[in-house]
Parts: C-alpha cells; structure tokens; sequence
C-alpha cells in the first residue's frame, strides 16, 4: 500500500518587481536631492545668481511686430482705378495676371508664406516701380476672397511707409468692366515692370 503524503504546501505568492523597484525609487530620489543641493550651492556662488522666485512675471509669449499698416477700401468703379497718376497693382498670382488684368496693371504676386523680410524685400520693389512710374496713388487688387490678396499687399505696403495706397473691395471681379484686358497682350506688364 501506498501512503498519503501531504501535498507540497504551496510557496507564499511573492511580488519579484517590488523588491526590485525599492532600491531603484530609493536611488532616484538620492539623486534628485544630491542633483538639487548641488544646483543651489552653485547658484549661491555665482555672481550673477538666478532668482528662485521671479520677482516679476515672465513673458512667455514674445510679440512678433507686424508690419502691417492700414489700407482704405474702394470700390472697382472709383476714378482712383484708372487714373493716370494711378499705379494698379495686381496681387494675384502670375498665372492669374496673365489670364486677365486691367489694361496698365503690373504684377507683383502676394506670397502668403514669405518670410518678413522677404515682405520686405517685395515691398521695397514696389516702391521702386513707384518711384519710376512717378504715380502718386497706388491702387491694389487681389483674388477678391476671405481673405483678399489684395487688402493683405495693400496694407503691408501701407505699412512699409508707401503714401496713398488703397485696394480694391472685391478684387480682380469688382474691375470686370470695359477697358480690360481679356487676355495678355500687348499691354501685358511682367512681373514687376512698370508701363
């Protein structure tokens, strides 16, 4: 016959990781502490210490200046469009000028995602196709949309110092009328150029 032996009574449940972690959260926070106490003891020495408390608030948030002005809306029939001491400037892109423009425009494409100083730069072209053309108003239009090329070029120009510059409320749309240029032609003005 065989006798009954008691089972093995089973080992009580234990939790390896948690005698690992102790040590491990133990030397992290020694750490911390030693990392700590010798920052301030460093700090304390400096000549030039950095406050532990500010003494006055930090701004986080560093305004970038814009250097837009203000540009005055007018509509596509004002006289100012087609007046002789007028320079109209078409915002739009080149494909879009040479498509359709007013007779006399110059083209001078608005980049939404220039960089300022490349804004700049634009700016200061224009305001040499200005000074060539001896025109005392500068008229802007764009594309017309939410928002509109030309109101952005119109006000960045403003903006750069450039007198007297207004757009056109609609854009390209709002001059769709008589003496406009159905396609380019020969009154077609390149980028930048002055007639």
């Amino acid at each position: 016959m065989t006798a009954n032996h008691p089972p093995p009574s089973a080992p009580p449940p234990s939790h390896p990781t948690t005698g690992r972690l102790v040590p491990i959260v133990r030397d992290a926070a020694v750490i911390a502490a030693v990392g700590s106490a010798v920052a301030l003891v460093v700090n304390a020495v400096r000549p030039d210490r950095f406050p532990l408390l500010a003494k006055e608030e930090i701004e986080t948030m560093v305004p970038c200046p814009e250097p837009m002005g203000t540009a005055t809306a007018i509509a596509g029939s004002d006289e100012r469009v087609r007046g002789t001491t007028t320079l109209l400037v078409d915002a739009r892109d080149a494909e879009e000028f040479a498509a359709w423009h007013p007779a006399g425009a110059v083209s001078f494409p608005f980049d939404w995602l220039a960089e300022s100083d490349e804004v700049e730069q634009q700016a200061a072209e224009v305001a040499k196709a200005i000074a060539k053309s001896r025109r005392q108003h500068v008229v802007v239009y764009g594309d017309g949309g939410d928002p509109d090329s030309g109101e952005h070029w119109a006000a960045l120009l403003s903006g750069a110092g450039i007198k007297n510059v207004v757009f056109v409320k609609g854009g390209a749309s709002a001059l769709g009328q008589p003496g406009v240029a159905a396609s380019a032609g020969a009154d077609a003005t390149p980028a930048g150029g002055v007639p």
